[in-house]
């Protein structure tokens, strides 16, 4: 009989490979009872590598899985670095800002060190650290869970951080974006901290490349109509741009 641990990685390979899963099969392979692989896939969807369904599970995001920081962070890289530039053009000075982990708002931090007397809420490792030399910047990182694949802090410390401040703009990123789903993310854990970070900001802005619309992730943070702006790449097509506007969200094309 298998141990827990290398159970659920045998299971994560054989999903990412096959895309789905079945109770009845797994309970054979590694002879052990419904139930105990019904537990292993409970704790696999809590980590976002895989969603439940009737009778097994299925790969999150039709096989897309999440990545290790580094390698997200080459994705898109320059759409991402566009982003940032004009997304930290919306800061003002004197400003209480959230932004949140992920690699296309970690380029709104890299742009802001100019600034003076700003505030920043975050739950990043990355961001804190780039700001980490700014003194005209007061950095408050929020605790929590480190969740090491987007070097975020996550779970009940992390949203109960942001439910104590009230900022005046928040910088979400997110795992797709979607007219009729709203905002999604692929994390359950992360999703909690980001509906956190809307409630407590008084404008709410995405940053999100290209490919972010039209898709739908794991998890729902928030409907569409909870945006006020999106800033994205110039490879966004127009017609999106133009339904997001008619809902009265400003759309920024870096």
């Amino acid at each position: 009989m298998t141990l827990q641990a290398e159970r659920q990685l045998i299971i994560t390979s054989l999903i990412r490979a096959n895309k789905t899963v079945s109770v009845d099969d797994l309970s054979k392979r590694f002879n052990v009872s419904f139930n105990t692989i019904r537990r292993d896939l409970d704790a696999l969807e809590r980590q976002g590598i895989l969603r439940r369904t009737q009778g097994g599970a299925i790969l999150v995001e039709f096989g897309q899985f999440a990545q290790p920081f580094h390698v997200r962070k080459a994705e898109y890289s320059e759409e991402k670095a566009a982003i940032g530039r004009v997304a930290a053009r919306l800061v003002t000075e004197n400003d209480i800002i959230i932004i949140d982990a992920g690699t296309t708002a970690q380029q709104v931090a890299k742009n802001l060190g100019h600034l003076q007397h700003v505030t920043i809420l975050t739950n990043s490792l990355e961001v804190a650290n780039d700001l980490l030399v700014h003194a005209n910047i007061t950095v408050i990182p929020c605790g929590g869970v480190l969740r090491p694949t987007s070097r975020s802090m996550v779970g009940i410390p992390a949203e109960q951080f942001f439910s104590q401040f009230h900022a005046d703009k928040a910088f979400i990123g997110v795992g797709g974006i979607s007219l009729e789903t709203g905002l999604t993310n692929p994390n359950i854990h992360e999703t909690a901290v980001k509906k956190k970070m809307i409630e407590a900001a008084k404008e709410v802005i995405v940053v999100a490349d290209h490919h972010k619309f039209e898709r739908v992730s794991l998890s729902p943070i928030a409907p569409i109509t909870a945006v006020h702006k999106i800033v994205t790449d110039n490879k966004t097509p127009a017609v999106i741009i133009k339904n997001l506007e008619n809902l009265g969200i400003e759309v920024i094309v870096a």
